[in-house]
């Protein structure tokens, strides 16, 4: 029997049995898969360490938690999580976190944000709150209750007579309740409860046409095409249930040919001599 022809040492190297091919590849894929997850995880869970201001007007303090705000904000100036933000009268300003979060606040409105998580702090005021999908879970707490946010866009609004959420697009926990775009909670009184405060509706395209956290700002946030796709579908749907049915058209009237019979009957009559 004539021996095999040796293969040069070149592609020997380079030869590898398809089994043990398929398991090294298998291999490769599941490291990939692991440090892409655990890249996911880490972005999502260190994401609200510092937030940078891109908007500022009027009067935007801050200050060390527990002590008074009296240090100026201005625009690009970056706030960490062992101090809170807080708006004087007729003010707003804007703020941007690394994953491309937005927050938007109002005059009078003090906030703040938990390092290393994704929490944020309203103790009164009113803010917008707009996150990019795919970025976990983000918890908005106030003196009242909490609200566990997914990629949405929501408003909140703390005053003395009660604590308002309204979801724009996206989805938001508050409580027992589950708010879809188009929804509003109220909750009000001296015990806050949420659990019987009702959900009510109220129109998306409305509110960003009317209300000062859309219409005083300039950038665009990352669940806008959202919100007006959101928007378009409500008051579509709302076209949908009140436009009236078309009536249906009224059946011809027609003689009965024995009345018909009846009638020529009768003038021949009349007018025989």
């Amino acid at each position: 029997m004539k021996n095999r022809p040796k293969l040069p040492a070149f592609m020997m190297s380079a030869f590898v049995r398809p089994s043990t091919l398929s398991s090294r590849l298998l291999a490769v894929m599941a490291v990939l898969m692991v440090v892409a997850t655990s890249t996911t995880l880490l972005r999502a869970q260190s994401t609200l360490k510092t937030a940078r201001v891109t908007l500022a007007e009027g009067t935007l303090t801050t200050g060390l938690l527990g002590k008074p705000a009296t240090t100026p904000l201005t625009k690009g100036a970056v706030m960490t999580s062992d101090n809170y933000a807080r708006t004087g009268a007729g003010s707003r300003a804007e703020f941007e976190f690394a994953d491309g979060s937005l927050f938007r606040i109002g005059e009078r409105t003090i906030f703040s944000f938990e390092g290393g998580g994704r929490t944020l702090r309203v103790d009164e005021g009113d803010g917008l709150l707009s996150i990019p999908k795919r970025q976990g879970q983000t918890t908005i707490t106030t003196p009242a209750l909490s609200a566990a946010v997914m990629g949405t866009t929501i408003y909140i609004s703390i005053r003395p007579e009660g604590t308002t959420y309204a979801c724009l697009e996206g989805k938001c926990k508050v409580g027992p309740h589950m708010m879809l775009p188009g929804h509003i909670l109220t909750v009000s009184g001296a015990g806050r409860n949420y659990a019987g405060a009702p959900l009510r509706r109220f129109r998306i395209a409305e509110f960003v046409r009317t209300h000062g956290l859309f219409t005083r700002f300039r950038s665009r946030l990352p669940g806008a095409k959202l919100i007006e796709a959101e928007a378009k579908a409500q008051d579509s749907g709302a076209a949908a249930a009140t436009t009236p049915a078309k009536p249906s058209p009224a059946p011809a009237t027609t003689t009965p040919a024995t009345s018909t019979l009846r009638e020529r009957i009768i003038k021949r009559r009349s007018a025989t001599p």
